[in-house]
């Protein structure tokens, strides 16, 4: 397999990703062995802490963070990472201010590859018709141009804006059981894709938290249930 096309099926490179599912059901997880990979692999990355579920990490991981409260914000996030730090966590309440101020970060050098990390992102890009702030729709139409990767989950599809969830390199979905949010995943991949969200779903209640079926770029079957390694 070619350099090109390894890099294309990472997850370490540039792209939206989303993670989609009902609380407990393996999402958050998933994305942060995500983002350990991309860190390790050297991008620079900003997480919103939103819940403090950024609190213990790899030891490797560690040694490259840098932990940052309320207070000090997204700015100083990115003093940090340029001096160094490849990891660094903001405790806010704030996602949607955090979030723009995060994304304007990640788009202003476009020579490097820059990360951002969102939990609940539906309430950073809500779906109520209202276009999407200009560096967020940059980060969502032309992450390819300004070498950005946004990692980003939410427990309901049908609440993110759809210029977001229709432009995503890669789609997790994980246990889904709401009948808006099924119908969502038919628009996007058919009967087949909420059939396996179901299928996750009824794995959660029996103890297994973390199935999910990966989508790349286009949502076509069959859909292949994986679980994050612990």
């Amino acid at each position: 397999m070619s350099q090109l096309l390894l890099h294309e099926l990472d997850d370490t490179g540039p792209g939206l990703r989303l993670a989609v599912g009902v609380s407990r059901s393996g999402k958050t997880h998933g994305v942060r062995q995500q983002v350990y990979r991309a860190v390790r692999a050297g991008v620079p990355t900003i997480v919103l802490d939103r819940m403090l579920e950024w609190t213990q990490l790899p030891a490797d991981v560690t040694r490259v963070a840098v932990g940052v409260s309320a207070e000090t914000g997204v700015g100083l996030a990115a003093e940090w990472l340029a001096e160094g730090a490849r990891l660094a966590i903001v405790r806010t309440r704030d996602v949607e201010r955090d979030g723009l101020l995060a994304c304007e970060w990640a788009i202003a050098d476009r020579a490097e590859h820059r990360a951002v990390v969102v939990p609940e992102v539906h309430r950073l890009a809500p779906n109520n018709g209202a276009p999407l702030s200009q560096a967020l729709e940059d980060c969502a139409l032309a992450w390819a141009h300004h070498g950005v990767s946004l990692y980003a989950d939410t427990q309901r599809l049908s609440l993110c804006h759809r210029t977001l969830t229709e432009q995503m390199r890669e789609l997790r979905v994980h246990a889904v059981g709401g009948d808006v949010d099924l119908a969502r995943l038919r628009e996007l991949g058919g009967r087949e894709l909420s059939d396996a969200a179901q299928e996750c779903a009824r794995r959660l209640v029996a103890g297994e938290p973390g199935w999910h079926v990966s989508i790349r770029t286009v949502a076509l079957p069959p859909y292949e249930l994986r679980r994050e390694p612990a």
